[in-house]
């Protein structure tokens, strides 16, 4: 494991903790999935490698129409027993099954960067953190899936709910509006298909 990987899995998914290693290996089993592995490659691809600072945190994937999802990339204050999120800077949009080199990172311009709060939720351990993590994105697939076919059954309303709940315990709180922003209208397709999901956030 690189010092890059101890410090995007230690200092921006589990808020830096003295906490044992925990008993199941659900840090393995996120960095196996495809989905994670693709995500967390985005940073290395040649239109996001030369404006992302390698120390900047990754929020979880967001869906978009097509095949896509998107990113934001934030800088973060880290300390012993806690990381802050500042205003998100770049923004990066990348198909799975695509090559990287389809991937795109693209710069927000302007604009002050704030301390929006801790990266991770109060009171989330590091066994709770990586379980919620492997559950994100191990259903993420088949939660676009539906987004993406414009349908859903009663019975998928469990799994979508399963989804926003795992995505809630981990996601920084305070970015909240940008991963609303990122795609208002999967948020929107959750609250009508699932009943829960972001609020939607004020008008700038």
């Amino acid at each position: 494991m690189t010092a890059r990987r101890v410090l995007a899995l230690l200092a921006f998914s589990a808020a830096v903790c003295a906490c044992a290693r925990p008993k199941e290996d659900w840090v393995g089993r996120v960095q196996a999935d495809a989905l994670y592995r693709r995500a967390d490659a985005v940073r290395e691809s040649a239109s996001c490698a030369k404006v992302l600072p390698t120390e900047f945190g990754r929020t979880l994937p967001v869906p978009e129409r097509g095949a896509s999802y998107a990113v934001l990339y934030y800088p973060a204050t880290v300390t012993p027993d806690r990381s802050d999120a500042f205003t998100p800077r770049l923004r990066a949009d990348f198909d799975p099954a695509a090559p990287s080199s389809a991937d795109r990172c693209v710069a927000f311009e302007g604009g002050r960067s704030r301390d929006l709060g801790p990266a991770v939720p109060a009171g989330v351990s590091n066994d709770a953190y990586y379980r919620a993590e492997a559950k994100v994105f191990e259903s993420l697939p088949r939660v676009a899936a539906l987004y993406r076919s414009g349908s859903s059954s009663p019975s998928d309303r469990a799994q979508l709910n399963a989804y926003f709940d795992a995505f809630s315990t981990i996601a920084e709180p305070g970015l909240a509006p940008y991963y609303y922003r990122l795609n208002p209208d999967f948020w929107e397709w959750l609250r009508a298909r699932g009943g829960r999901s972001l609020p939607k956030p004020p008008q700038d």
